[in-house]
């Protein structure tokens, strides 16, 4: 490659989206992809990070039940596969000719 991103030492994408989680609750979905190497041995990898949190400026109007909170791990945890496909789609199965 040529440009700016030839032979980076280290590459990181960074997005944040604000959407209703399907409980109504407004919360920002953080994606990162960053390279790295592994702790054992100098392979190099692709490290992809997930976080799903409610809004900083809400918080003080916030004051979660119980109940309330389980249903946020709940909706959390399904968004997150539905989020991974979306940034990382499954290959398609190959067509025969």
């Amino acid at each position: 490659m040529q440009g700016a991103l030839n032979s980076p030492e280290h590459l990181e994408i960074h997005t944040r989206k604000m959407f209703p989680l399907a409980n109504g609750l407004k919360v920002n979905s953080w994606v990162r992809v960053r390279t790295a190497e592994r702790l054992v041995g100098p392979t190099p990898i692709v490290w992809i990070e997930q976080d799903i949190n409610s809004l900083e400026e809400e918080r003080p109007e916030l004051d979660f039940s119980r109940s309330e909170v389980f249903d946020f791990f709940d909706h959390a945890i399904s968004e997150f596969s539905t989020i991974l496909n979306l940034y990382f789609p499954p290959e398609p199965a190959l067509k025969e000719v």
